[in-house]
């Protein structure tokens, strides 16, 4: 069994090492800020399950705890956010091969856990044990009715059943599931040591770079754009 959980950039010169193997909990994500990392991970050119299914970012929320990088380590990372200079999501890249490790929203996930994504191999790589199970979909509001119904039909001749679509969560934090989401960032990691250093420690005095918007290029099939 991995007794660590471990995120890897796409030509392994930065892997992020965490004490916690387990994340905390895991859901698809179709916001248009996911499906633009991806791009920008993959310099532009997505994994092909993301250009050809228009598939959600399968995203694993662990502990925003990890082993501190050497300092080689460190020099080849970099942290963003997309298009708001205030955005809330702070994201942290391998700057040797372009791969979008994780992503810490300063609203919501603080103090204690970031998001990393799960399907976006090979350009970001997690091994993590006893993976949670991916029960509904997040921001389908950012896809047209026809990509979340196909959605839909995919996941119901594939599983036997579709899973739950919430549009828009911030919409619905009363819902169970949004609030089962938001009980899992407050579960404090189980381990604390001096070797070990949350996200936001990590990125402090990283100079913060603003990327702009993908949103069209990240919505087009192939052949469209």
């Amino acid at each position: 069994m991995t007794e660590i959980g471990k995120i890897r950039c796409k030509c392994g010169k930065v892997e992020l090492c965490l004490p916690n193997p387990k994340p905390k909990f895991r859901c698809g994500c179709c916001c248009s800020d996911c499906l633009q990392r991806a791009f920008i991970g993959a310099q532009g050119k997505p994994p092909a399950a993301i250009a050809g299914q228009h598939e959600p970012i399968d995203l694993l929320y662990v502990d925003s705890l990890m082993l501190e990088p050497d300092a080689a380590t460190k020099a080849r990372l970099g942290v963003f956010r997309l298009n708001d200079p205030a955005g809330a999501n702070i994201s942290l890249r391998a700057l040797c091969c372009g791969a979008v490790l994780c992503t810490e929203n300063q609203a919501f996930h603080t103090p204690h856990t970031m998001a990393t994504f799960n399907n976006l191999a090979p350009n970001v790589v997690c091994d993590f044990a006893s993976l949670p199970d991916l029960p509904f979909h997040l921001y389908t509001c950012d896809w047209s009715a026809d990509h979340a119904r196909n959605l839909a039909e995919e996941e119901a001749n594939a599983l036997g059943h579709a899973r739950d679509q919430i549009p828009n969560p911030v919409e619905a934090l009363e819902h169970p599931q949004v609030q089962a989401l938001i009980s899992s960032f407050k579960i404090p990691p189980p381990v604390a040591a001096p070797q070990y250093i949350t996200f936001q420690t990590l990125r402090e005095g990283m100079p913060m770079e603003l990327l702009h918007d993908y949103f069209e290029i990240s919505h087009a099939r192939p052949g469209e754009g």
